[in-house]
């Protein structure tokens, strides 16, 4: 029988308030009273509540993968443990139990593969597997290769993976170093300037010593190994694509090394997509910005592979499981699931280890919906510390029924399949009208059954609505020293009694898309922030001056007009005329408790409907702090409500005034109290 799940929609007062007041020009104090007897139209409920279904009782078998070669003698258990699954298959298997111990699953083509089972539990018994396996030579960031997962669950229903962590072979491929600047040179001499660096972890030597050794980004980190940190130069990327390799690098010694950054191996494998990585210019002032003393995170991977990988299926449960490292994302869904939850998985480093994802934290690429994070922990992975999306893509008719893509990752990276709806949106997100059933691809172009409609503006906004990537709910996790944002683009998502401690950057509701990389976000609404602390987040904003440095920001970024400015700055933040302030809206940020921001408490633009209610907001003095701190910028926004929150300001803090600035409609801000 089909599972109902349940959320809720409520209603208060049923009469906007942008209907009522006229525009205010707002720079107000937070103290200010302002329309205060106003109330929203609309309270937000977020994901609400619904359920992952676990197995039934079949009174099917217990299968043991000792029986079918899984044994710490092997060094290809995943084909083991995916034999021992073929055979739960075939007879109708409720359980599979692997056993205590650590298990090497160096399998070259596939890491452990869980397909096509129903009531059915996978349990790891305490188990520790350590995978590793050869790089593949991909072309773009977005390409993956789901089977490359360590852990990957496809088309299973009412199933359960738990209870066993994951690893890499760090004895012999390292995932990431550490390396002390030691050395700088800047050479008047295009591209042979370089700074060298001391890998401390490795006296004996580098296990890849005397071989190429690919650096592909660069991230600073203190020496305790414990905490990310925003020296600069804070950020150096090489490159991220699976196989891609790098800047030229030489071996010193067997555990210092040499780099060239900007210049080009002519022997090593460069994906198309990261030729602006390279260039005289790049290599002198990347030499010169860089400090010696300084220790860096050297990742000699990035994308590709990943950790858990849950793909298509219902009523899917993945907990207890730890995933130590892996090489890319700790935890992925990617694929037509709907209906799945992580429950107490982890993904935090071994101490002294510099990190556990190479990537992402927390992706969720595309999906049918309703995913839970329950009790799960996430540290020190590689850019952002969760992504929520579905993407989408652009294109243009090529004829009456060829829709071709003009971005340059081209058809595959929307994931689109034959059979699904595609919708067509206007270049400004204005909708068309215009569905249309996927025939096949053809090279670039998408292959429709009905005519395609007249093109207005550069290019259409290509949607394929079999993934909708709704109802999203986090509950008790805790994301602590990731590297840079936590992004949400869906609708209907709750995040509630949660902690964000040293966070690299903010909450983003976001939307942004470019004829060269990614095309993300479709509009956000019905968010809800409810008991959550905020804890000396927006670390990288410490070590850089401007900018509002936001706990929350809902933006809109569209292509930038060509040529570029200097730096492949792709995105503009303009927004068109009239564009639509709920394009992001309903959100709901209720109870949570901000300890030492930096700066400003949101910033909304485009916002309809933010209710920013009953929240303790904290300066201790700890922290430097702007002037704006505190505070709310605004741009096209719409129904904004700033009511009963406490601010707690501590002496040495200063005069610290947070103000509300923008015009914006329906502003109410009433009940704020600031004790210093």
């Amino acid at each position: 029988m089909e599972h109902s799940h349940v959320f809720r929609i409520s209603f208060g007062i049923v009469l906007s308030l942008s209907m009522v007041f006229l525009p205010l020009s707002a720079d107000v104090k937070v103290t200010d009273e302002v329309n205060a007897a106003g109330c929203p139209a609309r309270i937000p409920q977020g994901a609400g509540e619904f359920e992952i279904e676990r197995p039934r009782s079949t009174g099917g078998a217990i299968v043991r993968a000792a029986d079918f070669g899984f044994s710490s003698a092997n060094t290809n258990n995943a084909a083991a443990i995916i034999r021992a699954i073929d055979h739960c298959r075939k007879i109708g298997a409720a359980r599979l139990e692997l056993a205590p111990g650590t298990y090497s699953c160096f399998d070259a083509d596939h890491g452990v593969i869980v397909a096509d089972m129903t009531d059915f539990t996978f349990d790891g018994r305490g188990a520790t597997l350590v995978f590793r396996r050869p790089v593949r030579r991909l072309f773009a960031n977005s390409d993956r290769i789901l089977t490359d997962s360590n852990l990957l669950v496809t088309n299973c229903v009412r199933s359960v993976i738990r209870n066993f962590k994951m690893d890499w072979d760090w004895t012999t491929d390292p995932l990431c170093d550490v390396g002390v600047v030691v050395e700088t040179h800047v050479d008047a001499a295009d591209n042979a300037s370089y700074f060298d660096l001391d890998l401390p972890d490795w006296p004996q030597g580098h296990p890849r010593y005397g071989r190429p050794l690919p650096i592909q980004t660069m991230t600073p980190i203190n020496a305790a190994r414990d905490r990310l940190t925003g020296d600069a130069p804070n950020r150096l990327l090489f490159g991220l694509t699976e196989g891609h390799f790098g800047s030229k690098m030489a071996w010193l010694s067997k555990n210092r090394i040499r780099v060239w950054p900007g210049v080009r191996d002519p022997e090593q494998f460069c994906a198309p997509i990261a030729e602006f990585y390279y260039g005289a210019e790049i290599n002198r002032k990347t030499a010169g910005a860089l400090v010696k003393g300084v220790n860096y995170r050297l990742f000699h991977y990035y994308y590709g592979k990943g950790g858990i990988t849950l793909d298509s299926g219902r009523h899917v449960t993945i907990e207890d499981v730890d995933v130590v490292s892996c090489f890319g994302m700790p935890i992925v869904v990617s694929g037509a699931l709907e209906y799945g939850q992580f429950v107490r998985v982890t993904s935090e480093p071994k101490p002294g280890r510099p990190c556990a994802g190479t990537s992402d934290g927390c992706h969720i690429a595309r999906s049918q919906g309703h995913v839970k994070f329950i009790g799960c922990r996430l540290s020190m992975q590689n850019d952002d510390g969760f992504n929520w999306h579905d993407c989408f893509t652009i294109g243009v008719p090529k004829d009456a029924r060829h829709l071709q893509v003009t971005n340059l990752r081209g058809p595959k990276y929307l994931g689109a399949e034959p059979g699904d709806e595609l919708e067509l949106l206007r270049w400004d997100f204005r909708p068309l009208g215009w569905k249309a059933r996927l025939v096949k691809t053809e090279g670039d172009s998408f292959v429709v059954d009905r005519d395609l409609p007249p093109l207005e503006g550069e290019h259409f906004l290509i949607y394929d609505n079999t993934y909708r990537s709704d109802y999203v709910l986090m509950r008790d996790c805790v994301w602590h020293d990731t590297h840079l944002r936590s992004l949400i683009q869906p609708n209907h998502v709750t995040i509630e009694n949660c902690d964000f401690i040293r966070t690299g950057n903010g909450v983003k509701m976001v939307s942004a898309h470019s004829r060269e990389f990614w095309c993300e976000g479709k509009g956000s609404k019905d968010i809800v922030f409810r008991n959550c602390r905020f804890e000396h987040t927006n670390l990288t904003a410490d070590w850089r001056t401007g900018g509002d440095a936001p706990e929350f920001e809902t933006y809109v970024r569209f292509p930038r007009p060509k040529p570029y400015p200097p730096g492949n700055d792709v995105f503009t933040a303009k927004l068109p005329p009239d564009f639509d302030p709920g394009f992001h809206g309903d959100i709901l940020i209720e109870r949570c408790r901000f300890i030492d921001p930096i700066g400003t408490l949101f910033v909304g633009n485009p916002i309809r409907n933010l209710i920013f209610r009953d929240n303790e907001i904290e300066m201790t003095g700890q922290r430097k702090v702007r002037p704006f701190a505190g505070g709310f910028r605004f741009g096209t926004a719409q129904d904004v409500f700033i009511t009963g929150n406490r601010y707690k300001i501590a002496p040495s803090v200063g005069a610290i005034q947070p103000r509300i600035v923008g015009s914006v409609p329906g502003l109410v801000v009433h009940g704020n109290t600031i004790e210093q």
